[in-house]
């Protein structure tokens, strides 16, 4: 018989103290060859160390606790797992389901932990490595300890980077997290004038998960001159839709911070039903690509032509490589802060003609034929304001809410004028 328990700590520390649509509440594991997800709404502690616990017993199945809660079980399907451990992500090809948090003490039994013994090791500020049953054990606070002679150094993946945090898991070690993107302050999307709805956040929801879990779809909600009674009668998802749906196409977009133009597509239509989106992306620093996805037809600016003759999309992994370390050749244009990147539109939605939206993510890696590998990163948005109705608006930087309305804060001294 055998069991896992470990620690781990999800999200990032938020000023706002508001729960990010992007840090649902749900544990996702691959037990017994099978991913199961945990809905724990109730026992997932956000911004805060968290104890996790998977129990297996031949011919009874697996059984998962979070914080010593159970929190849903999976049969024993006959499946035995062989060869290395992967915490976080299954491995560096399957990066279906992405992780962004910290992992400290992980630990294997050979005994299947009791209800009893998981409390008891929750409650405990470290595992000593003296347990009893203890197979392997990590340690993650200094060095790549190892709790046991058994136990094998860990391999950090490329994507992960350790962070030293304290001896006793401290709430505090949560200020330790990276930032999600490093390389310059981004904004949002948009112009000034404009203000958009949350349509999809970083929700885990049926089109924003695995190598698209943090991404965005925003659609057109009106401008901020727009009177009270225009507003009052368009804040809610419906008359947006609608609204959207009339007014969305064409709608200008701006690229969230300076950068290098490294891809651009403009010749598909609306509802051609090819799945191929026009899309932008800009390279920003090295694995911080902003793509925008579904722009309308020829919509990329005039000012920012692609080089002649047009550059192939594929090329390969070594050419890659060496690009996102700043070799970046010189026919590939620059773009400003807040310049056109394109307009609204809905390419690539099959059949669907009036599906206008921006699909928004930051890649780790252009879009190179490559979609097992690259994925998204969360983005820390710089000040914006946002909404529910339209009409009352507060301040706002980080993640935007899934079913709120934003727009970029108006700088101090009056309107600047739209790109």
């Amino acid at each position: 018989m055998s069991g896992r328990s470990g620690k781990f700590a999800i999200g990032q520390s938020f000023t706002s103290g508001e729960k990010p649509s992007w840090a649902k509440p749900a544990i996702g594991l691959m037990l017994g060859g099978t991913q199961s997800t945990y809905e724990a709404e109730s026992k997932l502690k956000l911004n805060q160390w968290n104890h996790l616990a998977v129990v297996f017993v031949p011919k009874q199945g697996w059984t998962t606790y979070l914080n010593g809660f159970n929190i849903g079980t999976a049969p024993d399907n006959g499946f035995r797992a062989m060869g290395e451990l992967s915490v976080g992500r299954v491995n560096e090809e399957a990066k279906d389901s992405q992780f962004y948090g910290m992992v400290d003490d992980v630990a294997v039994f050979e005994t299947a932990l009791s209800a009893r013994d998981i409390n008891r090791y929750a409650a405990m500020k470290a595992l000593s490595g003296t347990e009893a049953g203890l197979k392997w054990g990590w340690r993650f606070n200094a060095g790549d300890e190892v709790m046991n002679a058994q136990s094998k150094p860990p391999f950090i993946e490329g994507n992960a980077k350790k962070v030293i945090v304290s001896a006793d898991r401290n709430p505090k070690d949560v200020n330790s997290m990276p930032a999600p993107v490093q390389a310059l302050k981004y904004d949002l999307p948009f112009p000034y004038e404009a203000e958009y709805y949350v349509v999809q956040g970083n929700s885990g929801n049926s089109h924003h998960w695995g190598h698209w879990a943090f991404t965005w779809d925003f659609i057109y909600a009106g401008d901020r001159s727009d009177s009270q009674v225009v507003r009052a009668a368009s804040g809610n998802f419906q008359a947006t839709d609608i609204l959207n749906k009339r007014k969305g196409p064409g709608q200008p977009l701006v690229s969230i911070a300076a950068g290098t133009v490294m891809h651009a597509n403009w010749e598909v239509t609306e509802g051609d039903g090819n799945k191929v989106p026009n899309a932008t992306i800009v390279r920003h620093g090295p694995g911080e690509y902003s793509a925008y996805y579904h722009l309308r037809k020829d919509s990329f600016p005039a000012q920012f032509p692609w080089p002649s003759p047009k550059q192939p999309f594929s090329v390969g992994e070594s050419v890659f490589a060496a690009m996102d370390a700043g070799a970046i050749p010189d026919t590939y244009p620059k773009i400003a802060a807040h310049k056109p990147i394109g307009t609204l539109g809905g390419t690539g939605m099959e059949a669907c003609k009036d599906c206008y939206h921006l699909h928004f993510g930051m890649l780790d890696q252009l879009d190179l034929n490559s979609y097992g590998k690259r994925i998204t990163r969360p983005v820390h948005f710089a000040e914006f304001e946002t909404s529910l109705d339209r009409i009352s608006w507060k301040n706002a930087s980080g993640i935007p809410e899934a079913n709120t309305y934003v727009r970029r804060k108006m700088a101090p001294g009056g309107r600047p004028a739209r790109p």
